[in-house]
């Protein structure tokens, strides 16, 4: 399944802390191939999914965070005036203090780090 591609307001709507799972989902579908989507919040394809129907199932207490603070991160990232692209290239690359490890496993293991790193290159960018 490819990236969604969508217009940069559109895909900042979708991102807003306001948006509900579908549309979160969509939005930061737009950035990340799935693949790496269930990387990251640690899902399966078919929770994936079913977080894309119009009426699925609330995620967990702990996923629904990890979904909140994946879609905060890629929003800093646009906001900031990245473009989808750029976003991914963020995401996925190495980060400077962790050579080994892409900042999608970064996330995993230590989102506030990442949220911190997104936050001051937003900031860099503007």
């Amino acid at each position: 399944m490819p990236r969604t591609e969508i217009e940069h307001s559109e895909l900042k709507e979708l991102l807003d802390q306001t948006s509900t799972t579908p549309e979160r989902v969509r939005g930061l579908l737009a950035i990340l191939h799935p693949s790496e989507l269930i990387t990251a919040l640690e899902v399966s394809p078919s929770t994936l999914r079913s977080w894309r129907a119009d009426n699925p199932a609330d995620p967990r207490p702990d996923t629904w965070r990890t979904l909140d603070d994946l879609r905060t991160v890629a929003s800093l990232l646009l906001e900031g005036g990245m473009s989808a692209d750029g976003a991914r290239g963020w995401l996925v690359g190495r980060g400077l203090a962790t050579f080994d490890e892409n900042r999608i496993d970064e996330f995993r293991s230590n989102p506030e780090a990442v949220l911190r790193s997104a936050r001051a290159v937003a900031l860099e960018l503007v």
